[in-house]
C-alpha cells in the first residue's frame, strides 16, 4: 500500500500548488502563539538544535516555524528529485515482535546478528527477499482506485482575532481554598435532556483556542444499565467510533484539532481542541459520523464483521493485560467493585465476551446503535470554553441543534445530504454564510 501510494504522487506530477501551500499555512499556524506555551525551554531547544543541524537554517534564522524550516516557494522540480530517490533501492524496514527473540523468522537471510548495548535486546539484519522485491517493484504497474491525493483542507485557519469578552460574561465567585474570584461557566441553556454552558476566555490564555466537551448519554432503561452484554456493546461500539474518527477527522487533525471520542459510563464523552474559527464545523462534522456510521450499510462510514472482531479482540487482550497490574491497581479494582454495584470485574467481562460473542455480530451491534444512539431522547451537556462569546455560542448550538437533531431522527435511507439542505433552508445560517459556502463546505472534493 505504501508502494503504490509512492506511484501514485510519481504519476500525479505536478502535484497541485495548494498542497503545498496548505503545508506552508500548517507550519506557520503551529508556530503561532508559541510565546504562550510553559514549555518555553523545549521550544527553544528543538529551535537551537535545528539551526544546529542545518548550514541553511543557521545563516537564516528568520525561516523557521515551529523547528522547522520554512518550505519556501513550491519547486515541482525539487519535489521531483524527492520522489525518485523514494524507492526500494534508498529502504530500510524495521520490524519488532517478541517472538523474534527465540524463533528469528527466515533464518537464511539473515546477514548479520547482534546485541543492543543499552537493553541487550538482540537484533537481526537482513536483505530484501526476491519475493519481496518483485511485489514491491510491481506498485509501479498498480492502480489502485482506493488511492487518491488529498482534497482541499476546509478546516484549515486564517481567522486568530482574539475575542474580549465584557465584564458582565464574567461570572466570578470566591475558591473557598485561595480565596481569590474564580471564574466559572455560563449556563446558556438549560431544557430537558439538553444544558450547554461557555465559559469565556477572561485573557488568561491569549491564544484564540477553544475546547468544546460534549457528554451524550445513550438512552438506556434501568434494566440496560446493569445489563452486562449492553454494557459491553457500548463499550465495544465506543472504540471503534474512536478509532474510526482517526480516520474520518484526519483533515481536522492536520489543521491542529484534536477531536476524539471515548466511553462513559452512560455514553460518549466528545472533546474537541483547536482555533475557534472551525471548532463548531469540526464538532457539526464530528456528529455527523457518530449519527450515520453504519454496523450494516455498505457506505463510505460503514463497518464490516472484520472490524468488530479485530477490535473486540483487541478489547479482550487489554481485559487481559490489566490482570497483569500492580497489585495496589489491582486491589483498587476489588475496592469499586464493592463500593458500586454496577462495576463489573475483568472476569466478569471476560467470561461473558468468551462465551456470547454471537452478542458482538453485526446484527446485534446495528440493533445496539438503533436502539440506543439513534434516540431523539438523548440527554446532552456541551461545555464551550476559551476563545468564544457567549451570544456566538449559543447561536451555534442552536444551529447545530436543530438541524442535526432533524436528520438524527430520520430514517437512516433518507439522511443522506439531509444536514446540508436544512443549512441551506435555515435563514439564521443563510444570514452568516452564503448557499455557495455551505455548498463547497459539503464538498469534499473542494
Amino acid at each position: 500500500m505504501v508502494f503504490n501510494y509512492i506511484q501514485k504522487l510519481k504519476n500525479s506530477r505536478p502535484l497541485p500548488d495548494f498542497l503545498w501551500d496548505e503545508s506552508q499555512q500548517i507550519l506557520a499556524n503551529m508556530f503561532r502563539f508559541q510565546e504562550n506555551n510553559k514549555n518555553v525551554f523545549s521550544l527553544v531547544q528543538n529551535l537551537a538544535r535545528t539551526m544546529a543541524n542545518e548550514n541553511y537554517i543557521a545563516e537564516n534564522p528568520e525561516k523557521i516555524f515551529y523547528s522547522y524550516a520554512e518550505p519556501g516557494d513550491y519547486s515541482p522540480e525539487n519535489l521531483d528529485k524527492i520522489l525518485e530517490f523514494v524507492d526500494l533501492k534508498n529502504c530500510v524496514i524495521s520490524l519488532s515482535a517478541s517472538d523474534f527473540e527465540k524463533n528469528w523468522p527466515e533464518e537464511e537471510n539473515i546477514v548479520a546478528k547482534n546485541t543492543e548495548k543499552w537493553y541487550q535486546s538482540s537484533y537481526g539484519v537482513r536483505t530484501f527477499t526476491e519475493d519481496e522485491k518483485s511485489m514491491w517493484s510491481a506498485a509501479d504497474d498498480v492502480k489502485d482506485e482506493s488511492l487518491y491525493l488529498p482534497q482541499k483542507n476546509i478546516f484549515l485557519c486564517d481567522n486568530f482575532d482574539l475575542k474580549i469578552p465584557e465584564k458582565s460574561q464574567l461570572l466570578l465567585s470566591k475558591n473557598p481554598f485561595t480565596n481569590e474570584p474564580t471564574q466559572y461557566p455560563n449556563l446558556l441553556i438549560n431544557k430537558p435532556g439538553v444544558q450547554i454552558f461557555c465559559k469565556p476566555d477572561n485573557q488568561s490564555f491569549n491564544s484564540p483556542k477553544t475546547i468544546i466537551i460534549a457528554s451524550i448519554r445513550f438512552y438506556l432503561t434501568n434494566e440496560e444499565k446493569t445489563d452486562l452484554k449492553t454494557r459491553l456493546q457500548a463499550s465495544l461500539c465506543s472504540k471503534i467510533i474512536n478509532n474510526m474518527l482517526d480516520e474520518h477527522m484526519y483533515d481536522s487533525s492536520v489543521a491542529g484539532y484534536d477531536a476524539k471520542a471515548s466511553k462513559t459510563g452512560s455514553g460518549l464523552s466528545i472533546q474537541i481542541a483547536g482555533y475557534d474559527q472551525k471548532a463548531f464545523r469540526v464538532l457539526e462534522e464530528l456528529l455527523d459520523f457518530i449519527q450515520n456510521f453504519s454496523f450494516t450499510e455498505n457506505t463510505k462510514n460503514s463497518i464490516d464483521q472484520e472490524k468488530i472482531d479485530s477490535h473486540l479482540d483487541q478489547m479482550v487482550k487489554n481485559l487481559k493485560n490489566s490482570l497483569l497490574n500492580q497489585p495496589y491497581q489491582l486491589a483498587m479494582g476489588q475496592v469499586s467493585k464493592l463500593l458500586s454495584t454496577n462495576t463489573l470485574t475483568v472476569e466478569e467481562k471476560l467470561n461473558f465476551i468468551g462465551n456470547s460473542k454471537d452478542v458482538f455480530q453485526l446484527k446485534e451491534m446495528d440493533n445496539f446503535k438503533k436502539n440506543h444512539m439513534v434516540k431523539n431522547k438523548l440527554n446532552v451537556k456541551m461545555l464551550i470554553s476559551g476563545n468564544e462569546s457567549l451570544k456566538n455560542s449559543e447561536k451555534a448550538y442552536e444551529i447545530v441543534q436543530r438541524n442535526a437533531m432533524k436528520v438524527w431522527e430520520a430514517p437512516t435511507s433518507k439522511r443522506s445530504g439531509l444536514f446540508k439542505k436544512l443549512l441551506i433552508q435555515d435563514q439564521d445560517v443563510i444570514s452568516s454564510i452564503s448557499k455557495d459556502e455551505i455548498i463547497k463546505q459539503f464538498d469534499y472534493k473542494y
